[in-house]
């Protein structure tokens, strides 16, 4: 009811300011072990799934999922996502077989998914019936950027403070710090480079 008089996705925000969480009426959730800490926002089209043999799925404080974030997780997969980190709309987040543990602080433009698993592809199977596995899953760690569109595939670590281009995939390790873009994604260069430095200023 507190909603009623805001507008719709983002008008909502003010609703976290009061210290409490806030779970919009149209966000779906069906998951039994998610969890949530003081000041998470989730919009509405979100939706959270649980199937057999599931994981968990943790927000730690002031985490934002905006409108149409997909969560799933099945065979032991889960997800963590760290404090103050905000997830932009439309991104998918597939956690099975292995985990997606987000850090604190990241910023998540849209249309960004997350695969911590991979597909058999013996030719003498059909594909619904190949098997999964993981390599690892998927760490983000603090303080990291990807834009819009960014893939992020199994047994991957994104490092702190990492820059994540638009359209990237990223199948490989990415330093602390650096900046990566292409398919696959590569570093091109460094957010220690003394040319940052100061860019942000007038």
């Amino acid at each position: 009811m507190a909603g009623l008089g805001l507008p719709p996705a983002y008008g909502k925000l003010p609703l976290v300011q009061t210290g409490y969480a806030y779970l919009s009426p149209q966000a779906r959730i069906a998951h039994n072990q998610f969890t949530f800490e003081p000041r998470c926002f989730v919009s509405s089209g979100v939706l959270v799934y649980e199937e057999p043999d599931s994981g968990t799925v943790h927000l730690e404080a002031d985490v934002h999922l905006h409108e149409f974030v997909t969560i799933q997780t099945g065979h032991e997969g889960s997800v963590r996502i760290g404090e103050r980190t905000h997830v932009q709309p439309r991104c998918q987040f597939s956690a099975y077989r292995g985990s997606i543990d987000i850090g604190a602080r990241v910023e998540i433009a849209p249309n960004c998914a997350f695969y911590p698993y991979n597909h058999g592809m013996d030719a003498s199977i059909g594909m619904q019936q190949q098997p999964t596995y993981t390599r690892g899953g998927i760490v983000i760690e603090d303080e990291a950027w990807l834009g819009f569109g960014v893939i992020v595939l199994d047994g991957v670590k994104v490092g702190r403070g990492a820059v994540i281009a638009a359209g990237a995939v990223v199948n490989t390790d990415i330093p602390e710090f650096a900046i990566a873009a292409g398919v696959p994604a590569k570093v091109v260069g460094s957010r220690l480079d003394e040319k940052w430095r100061g860019s942000a200023q007038a």
